[in-house]
């Protein structure tokens, strides 16, 4: 309930300071901005807690970003075999090293391009994680607000990098 009440104050403040013109912070772009650099990112979040998971997806639609949302392994699979395309994943670690890594290595296979944000509960984790394929790592507790700025850096991180077979 904490985090809902922490989500639904900062929309409500997000919608006032809209109202007046103001920003809430120097890099927030509201959805569907055109100078958004994240407008056409898509993120899935892969989350067991519905709290936790409404409360990134909301941060990260502050700033832009199309959020696509899972509770579970089966649940972020089909959803990411669904979607025409997913830059970055923000992964529970304990999902994202069930059954030795299924979730990580069945995203890659299905979106090779896919960058991998795995959160864990301990930092004993990293070693794993970064094996199992993932491109970032955090350790709980972490602020929602670095959890969105990892992801936006992973956004620009994708976007930067050429795809293979391509000449610039």
């Amino acid at each position: 309930m904490k985090m809902e009440q922490s989500f639904h104050n900062l929309f409500r403040r997000e919608r006032r300071h809209q109202k007046w013109g103001r920003k809430v912070v120097s890099d927030d772009y509201s959805a569907g901005s055109e100078t958004n650099p994240f407008q056409n990112a898509k993120v899935l979040i892969v989350e067991d807690n519905p709290d936790a998971c409404a409360l990134i997806a909301g941060i990260l639609w502050l700033k832009g970003v199309e959020c696509i949302k899972a509770q579970s392994v089966e649940e972020s699979i089909d959803n990411a075999a669904e979607a025409e395309r997913i830059d970055v994943a923000v992964l529970n670690g304990r999902l994202a090293q069930e059954k030795g890594g299924f979730l990580v290595a069945r995203l890659k296979e299905l979106k090779p391009k896919i960058l991998l944000f795995v959160i864990t509960n301990d930092d004993s984790d990293r070693a794993r994680v970064m094996q199992l394929g993932c491109d970032e790592f955090s350790k709980k507790p972490i602020s929602t607000e670095s959890i969105a700025d990892k992801v936006l850096a992973l956004i620009a991180k994708g976007a930067a990098t050429p795809s293979v077979g391509s000449v610039k």
